[in-house]
């Protein structure tokens, strides 16, 4: 029983010795993915904050609520969950680099949960904005 113990235990740290450098090759692969991907996409990435309308028990109460979008156009265009808008009233977001803008609704779909938003336009203001893509491509 020892005997088998000592060959699994040596079988144990083969593999280890072995995989390490796939494993830390894989690894490195993987962050630098990650690395592209972040460099590529956080640039667009806004912060939302909204104040929306809400009535219950008969009186209007207006809560302040947060979510997440992304910048999908030049031009400012964001694209968001419809839940983060649903009755707004005041639409602030926060931009990568700082900047804090007004957005109005451009349109809202409920049966698909998304929401596209506009920014206010500023003067000779390009948007970084993320690419989509279709799965076809």
């Amino acid at each position: 029983m020892q005997k088998i113990m000592k060959i699994n235990y040596l079988f144990a740290i083969c593999a280890i010795i072995c995989i390490q450098p796939f494993a830390k090759c894989a690894n490195s692969e993987f962050q630098k993915e990650i690395k592209y991907a972040k460099e590529k996409i956080f640039p667009a990435v806004v912060f939302i904050k909204v104040i929306s309308e809400n009535f219950k028990s008969g009186k209007k109460t207006m809560i302040s609520a947060s979510g997440s979008g992304v910048v999908i156009s030049k031009n400012g265009e964001v694209l968001t969950n419809w839940h983060v808008v649903e009755n707004s009233k005041n639409i602030r977001c926060l931009l990568y680099d700082g900047t804090a803008l007004k957005a109005t609704i451009i349109g809202t779909d409920k049966d698909t949960g998304i929401a596209l938003l506009q920014l206010e336009k500023t003067p000779n203001k390009t948007y970084k904005f993320a690419q989509i893509a279709t799965s076809k491509k």
